[in-house]
């Protein structure tokens, strides 16, 4: 890339983030460069306090496992994000980040997701050893075992444990582990994420309000006031009006929700708490309606099936924390400010996502995927989206985010935006508009993407989903004819065949049969591809792909009965 286009990259990128966070951002590297190990680090935990006892959470098993750590004979086992380490000397706390990826896998390793598969007895080691040999030691440590996110799910897992647990652990242990804690709340209060905001902050905010709740501290009330500030801040930015996380991902959404959920159950009963009820409420029916027959969210953005709580798990603790609220999934989907439309039935499950990529300020988990789709058939999935395998820099974060990689239409081989690294985005798509019509038996959508400096001609998408038996997708574009491929993501337990020139004939099982058909001016054909479920799981499958040159293309499934 020339210099000129990195510059124009830069200054696209740039001009979406509001002032304040860039300015946030250098205060924040250059505290992380000036930072000094404090001196007696371990000896001021051991201080005698008055009142060891830590509250319980309200509500635990908010916090569901990821990964896992466990002992084979002398040595330890770790694994996360589908790859396993086994650690002879002990648990590797701090050594040395080599990439990008391993400086995920190791935040993974500080993030304490997998404490409730512990016992008590080996869980009072494995702090009292993090404790021992992580303090905070200098930039690096501030990048990994200290970085405020680490630090958030890691306090967050604590808590919720010792919940479950009660007073577990020698006399020691407890004076260790509660000023360990408050040490590391106090922290995360100097280190907040407002650089980043977004699904981030929800987290510091979420670890300060149970801090605040479960220790008695000189800190605790100061920590409420920095949380009350920021959920009253971002609340209205990063929750739509129709309910919906602003980061336009299930996961994610669904991630939001359950810290929120939290939250909700430690504040003060005040005003300000019967709002972020409400805003629960309303994203739990966001997250119903973006969640497939068999229990898992849809996989728009930077999404994993197990990247949080089960939905199904989540719906039991609502039910009981808000036994007055009655939430049922909806027949006709509507997430307008969003960009998710759909519909649902006792058979069929279909989700479209059509709105803006992301929030401009905050395209880290963004696609290129207006126009993508998934559907359910008799509770299995059918067509799927592509999944993120890994948030490190190269070709398989590339193709996670590549319009050719998602259900939708490419004119041109053209993306739908510039997508720079792993987590930024220069040039992206304009507004869009959507219409969407429903009647008894499905609904009639029309979507358009405006030209941009990426695609330089309009898009529209019309989907036509009138009963259960038919449902048909054109595509037609502005000005002159072009190269027009249109694709679509099979899961993998289905197979295909093909029929003819324009024909496939699509199953899974023996009761799932369908035939996706293109227009006569057309041809279809399957390639190899793979579905990525989670991070770091791929499983292979096929990809359908279409071609035609011209303006118009369309797609037509037919139920097989």
């Amino acid at each position: 890339m020339s210099l000129q286009n990195k510059l124009i990259d830069t200054y696209e990128i740039l001009r979406h983030i509001p002032l304040q966070q860039l300015v946030r951002r250098s205060q924040l590297i250059l505290k992380r460069k000036l930072f000094r190990h404090p001196k007696n680090f371990a000896k001021s935990l051991e201080k005698a306090e008055q009142n060891l006892d830590i509250s319980a959470l309200p509500i635990t098993n908010l916090h569901p496992p990821h990964g896992y750590l466990k002992s084979v004979g002398d040595d330890w086992k770790a694994q996360f994000l589908g790859t396993s380490s086994l650690m002879k000397n002990g648990i590797e706390w701090i050594s040395p980040v080599r990439s990008v990826s391993d400086q995920l896998w190791r935040m993974n390793l500080h993030y304490f997701e997998y404490l409730p598969e512990l016992e008590p007895d080996i869980a009072e080691a494995v702090i009292s050893d993090w404790i021992e040999k992580c303090p905070p030691r200098n930039y690096e440590s501030l990048s990994t075992e200290w970085n405020s996110y680490s630090i958030s799910l890691r306090l967050s897992a604590w808590l919720n444990y010792r919940s479950n647990h009660g007073q577990f652990g020698s006399s020691h242990f407890q004076v260790l582990f509660r000023n360990s804690i408050e040490y590391q709340a106090n922290f995360l209060a100097s280190f907040l994420e407002t650089d980043i905001l977004g699904n981030h902050i929800i987290k510091n905010i979420r670890a300060l309000y149970e801090c605040s709740y479960c220790l008695i501290s000189d800190s605790s009330h100061r920590w409420i006031s920095i949380a009350e500030k920021l959920l009253k801040e971002e609340l209205g930015k990063q929750i739509l009006s129709d309910g919906y996380h602003f980061e336009r991902s299930p996961s994610y959404h669904n991630q939001v929700l359950v810290d929120l959920i939290q939250i909700h159950s430690v504040m003060p009963n005040d005003k300000f708490r019967i709002r972020v009820g409400q805003e629960i409420v309303k994203m739990t029916q966001g997250m119903i309606d973006t969640c497939h027959p068999d229990g898992y969210p849809a996989q728009f953005n930077d999404s994993g099936l197990d990247m949080t709580q089960s939905p199904v798990d989540y719906l039991e603790i609502f039910a009981n924390y808000f036994s007055q609220e009655n939430v049922q999934p909806k027949s006709h989907i509507e997430f307008p400010d969003a960009g998710f439309f759909g519909f649902r039935s006792e058979s069929e499950y279909f989700l479209i996502k059509t709105g803006k990529l992301g929030p401009d300020e905050l395209m880290a988990h963004a696609h290129g995927d207006w126009g993508s789709f998934e559907w359910s058939i008799k509770g299995e999935r059918i067509i799927v989206d592509q999944g993120v395998y890994e948030y490190v820099p190269g070709q398989k974060r590339n193709l996670s985010k590549s319009t050719r990689s998602h259900n939708t239409v490419q004119v041109d081989g053209m993306e739908q935006a510039s997508f720079v690294g792993a987590f930024r985005c220069s040039h992206r798509p304009k507004e869009n508009k959507t219409s969407y019509r429903t009647d008894t038996e499905g609904f009639h959508l029309i979507s358009t993407l405006q030209e941009s400096s990426i695609c330089p001609c309009t898009i529209t998408r019309v989907v036509e989903y009138q009963d259960q038996n038919s449902m048909k997708i054109s595509d037609s574009i502005s000005g002159n004819s072009r190269n027009i491929c249109s694709s679509f993501l099979l899961h993998p337990e289905c197979e295909a065949k093909q029929i003819s020139r324009t024909k496939l004939e699509i199953s899974r099982g023996n009761s799932i049969k369908v035939i996706a058909e293109v227009d006569a001016n057309c041809e279809i054909f399957l390639e190899p591809a793979v579905w990525w479920p989670n991070m770091g799981h791929e499983r292979s499958t096929s990809r359908a792909r279409s071609h035609s040159f011209g303006t118009k293309h369309s797609i037509e499934f037919t139920r097989k009965i």
